[in-house]
């Protein structure tokens, strides 16, 4: 503002500086003042005979990159761990006792479900699950990436999984729950079960056990708590033991409509493996390009240290694999 006097009051850096103008245009600054010294009673009597002159605010340019930086980064989610992990279909990486059982999935329907995963731009991985929702009526997922508007079907999905539509397919919510309970009894479990929440892996021997683990740690949308399986979820293990046509595919949607009520899903992508499928699709939908040096995901690979089983000497009957589970 400028007084009557031709005095300059000015602001620079947040606080007030008090410059005074000469007529030969020299200055001389003089230290900061508190701004009650700068309200003195001439200038207060005298408010309307100032005039207004330009306010210039100056920001510190290393203070504008770094808030730009957080900016930039904050919005990247990190990957869900112990979860929807890579499996490795590889007989030999396993103790000796899960070697039919790998080799049986290896050749099964769920393999590619089990072990395909891309590595995608962080970035567009989180954007896609953080705008993601489920759209009940049209049974699709609809999502945002890179100002593009896109969504996936149960059809799409299941075909990036590489379940093909089939007609034939059995729906997994029609296997009568007796089905699953004398599948488990055949493969040696231990307790009379009357639900599938009272089921217990501990209950089943080792080569059982290990494949329901496998198939948790691919397949489930939960990283723990594999006791207690839903019934969808079981009729993924009923359909490879008995070589049923079953819908994997849409067991498989139903998991991923789930990870989009996670607790944590404001921070951290769930299914995060499913979900780098999803965004490798739409990138390449799109033709998205991936910028150099963007931080990529990178999905964990399950390893057969992690399989916790009881002494097989505990189990009075180990239920062999069924012909059903070899391949044609």
């Amino acid at each position: 503002y400028q007084s009557n006097s031709g005095e300059n009051l000015s602001y620079f850096d947040g606080r007030f500086e008090h410059i005074f103008l000469s007529s030969a245009n020299h200055y001389k600054r003089q230290p900061p003042l508190p701004f009650t010294s700068l309200l003195r009673p001439n200038i207060q009597e005298s408010k309307n005979s100032l005039k207004p002159l330009l306010f210039i605010i100056f920001f510190p340019t290393s203070t504008l990159a770094e808030s730009s930086s957080v900016h930039a980064t904050s919005h990247i989610l990190p990957i869900r761990p112990q979860q929807c992990l890579i499996i490795d279909l590889t007989p030999h990486a396993y103790d000796s006792y899960m070697f039919p059982i790998i080799e049986c999935l290896k050749y099964s329907p769920i393999a590619p479900a089990l072990s395909r995963a891309e590595s995608v731009p962080m970035e567009f991985l989180s954007q896609i699950y953080a705008t993601a929702h489920y759209d009940k009526v049209v049974d699709r997922i609809f999502f945002e990436v890179s100002h593009h508007k896109a969504s996936i079907s149960k059809q799409r999905f299941g075909s990036l999984l590489g379940f093909e539509a089939d007609p034939t397919r059995v729906n997994p919510e029609t296997i009568p729950m007796g089905h699953l309970f004398n599948m488990f009894y055949n493969m040696g479990y231990t307790e009379a079960l009357t639900s599938v929440a009272k089921f217990k892996k501990s209950c089943l021997p080792p080569q059982w056990n290990g494949m329901f683990t496998v198939l948790f740690k691919g397949l489930s949308e939960r990283s723990s708590g594999s006791d207690g399986s839903s019934r969808l979820f079981l009729s993924i293990l009923y359909g490879v033991y008995n070589g049923i046509n079953v819908d994997y595919g849409f067991v498989l949607w139903q998991q991923l409509i789930q990870s989009l009520s996670s607790s944590s899903r404001h921070s951290e992508v769930s299914y995060a493996r499913f979900w780098t499928l999803i965004t490798k699709w739409v990138m390449d939908k799109y033709n998205i390009p991936t910028v150099t040096g963007a931080p990529m995901s990178s999905i964990g690979t399950f390893h057969t240290t992690k399989i916790i089983v009881s002494d097989a000497s505990k189990f009075p009957f180990n239920g062999s694999i069924p012909e059903t589970m070899y391949a044609d």
